[in-house]
C-alpha cells in the first residue's frame, strides 16, 4: 500500500512539472482543448501546428499569442487572441510592403 502511495505522488509530481514547465505552445493547446472542447486529430496536431506558426512569425509574437491563449477564459477569447495576432502581423506586413514600395520610387 505504501508503494502505491509513493507511485501516486511520483506520477502527480510528473504531471505537475509538465504543466508548470511545459512549452508555451503545449500550454496554449491544453487551454484550447479545455475551453473549446477540442479533441481528436485537431487536438493531436495543435502543438506541431503552433511550432510551425512560431517558425513562420517568430518567437516573440508567437509567445505573446501563446500567453494570450493560455490565460483565456473562453473559446471566444481564444479566437480573439488569434484575431489580434492576425491584425498585428498584417500591420507589420503592410509596413514592410510600404518600405519596399518607397524604395522603388
Amino acid at each position: 500500500m505504501k508503494q502505491v502511495g509513493i507511485a501516486l505522488v511520483v506520477v502527480l509530481g510528473i504531471v505537475a512539472c509538465s504543466r508548470i514547465f511545459g512549452s508555451p505552445a503545449k500550454k496554449a493547446c491544453d487551454n484550447i482543448r479545455t475551453k473549446c472542447d477540442l479533441d481528436g486529430k485537431e487536438a493531436d496536431e495543435c502543438t506541431s501546428d503552433f511550432d510551425k506558426l512560431e517558425n513562420a512569425i517568430g518567437k516573440e509574437p508567437a509567445d505573446k499569442m501563446f500567453s494570450c491563449i493560455s490565460s483565456a477564459d473562453s473559446c471566444v477569447e481564444i479566437m480573439g487572441c488569434g484575431a489580434g495576432l492576425a491584425q498585428s502581423y498584417g500591420d507589420q506586413m503592410r509596413r514592410e510592403m510600404e518600405r519596399g514600395m518607397a524604395k522603388m520610387k
